[in-house]
């Protein structure tokens, strides 16, 4: 689907039919380089790795308004910081506080089977009711899903941004504390950074942790005294009017509230390996381990962030 790019290390030409019957079979675009020269080599390799750090978009730091980047063969492009002020305060005790209600298109991932169906894409669907992404008590499914956004960010982290939301099946629902979410978009807004197969990748990262908590809670992994890891179901959201396309503010990562009962939100983990000392836990530890273990070293799940409450993580 244009999200992954495969480079092969061409030695002789006696594999060429062989790259033939690959692409045909698994309808890949292969990227061959000749292994003759060393200069094209080194050439081939940097620019797999510019790719790579596009295409997973980890875009970061906002001491920077602006930043260049190469998509494969094409010309050198170029994204700029959104403009945004961070505002803690709740959108309902100020003026003004709260965008415009509009109308929106709910995305999210397929039930994943088992741990072997983790290494193919997942598959999205679409969703008529806010009750699959929120904690909704009622029912009601109507065909037009609401959202209201509020102006401003209360969160910044290192590449994308968080705002106060509510989504609800009626406008006049908006306002119930069981419509709260949480929106998140990429700081960054250029060409492909805000296209919704990019948000489509967030979501699925997150519906694989999510499903990776759901296996090691039940497992024999976690000890009797480890507490339970809980991931926030993820969703992607899409505003039906493209009048916010231009802006990369027409479609987010939507996923519902942390738990506020006093809880300080900590970063447990970063995605280098880095561990916050001062809130290391077993169960953190040992949940980390599963995902790899579990994966069979396919992948790991790190950069844990969120707030426990009693014997349980909600990350």
């Amino acid at each position: 689907d244009g999200t992954m790019n495969v480079y092969f290390g061409r030695v002789t030409s006696f594999v060429d039919k062989m790259l033939e019957r690959l692409e045909y079979k698994y309808n890949i675009n292969l990227k061959v380089q000749d292994f003759s020269s060393t200069k094209a080599i080194t050439n081939s390799v940097s620019r797999s790795i510019r790719n790579s750090i596009f295409n997973t978009v980890t875009l970061t730091g906002s001491q920077h308004l602006s930043l260049s980047y190469k998509s494969g063969d094409a010309a050198l492009k170029h994204a700029k910081l959104k403009k945004f002020k961070v505002n803690l305060e709740c959108p309902s005790s100020m003026v003004n506080g709260w965008g415009d209600i509009t109308a929106v298109k709910i995305y999210r991932n397929l039930s994943i089977k088992s741990i072997a169906s983790l290494q193919a894409p997942l598959p999205v669907g679409v969703v008529s009711n806010s009750s699959y992404i929120l904690s909704f008590l009622n029912n009601i499914c109507e065909s037009t899903i609401y959202l209201r956004r509020a102006h401003q960010p209360f969160a910044e982290g290192g590449s994308r941004l968080a705002y106060h939301a509510q989504i609800a099946n009626k406008k006049d629902d908006l306002d119930l504390k069981k419509s709260a979410a949480v929106l998140k978009t990429f700081k960054f807004h250029g060409r492909g950074i805000n296209d919704k197969r990019q948000y489509f990748k967030q979501m699925e990262t997150s519906t694989i942790a999510r499903f990776l908590a759901e296996e090691y809670n039940k497992s024999s992994f976690r000890l009797k005294h480890c507490a339970e890891i809980k991931m926030l179901q993820a969703a992607v959201i899409e505003e039906i009017d493209d009048a916010n396309e231009k802006d990369g503010e027409r479609c987010f990562c939507a996923e519902a509230p942390l738990p506020t009962d006093g809880s300080i939100f900590t970063r447990f983990s970063s995605n280098t390996g880095h561990w916050n000392m001062d809130a290391i836990d077993e169960s953190l530890l040992r949940f980390t381990e599963f995902t790899y273990i579990a994966s069979k070293r396919y992948l790991m799940v790190t950069d844990l962030q969120g707030v426990r409450v009693g014997n349980k993580f909600f990350l």
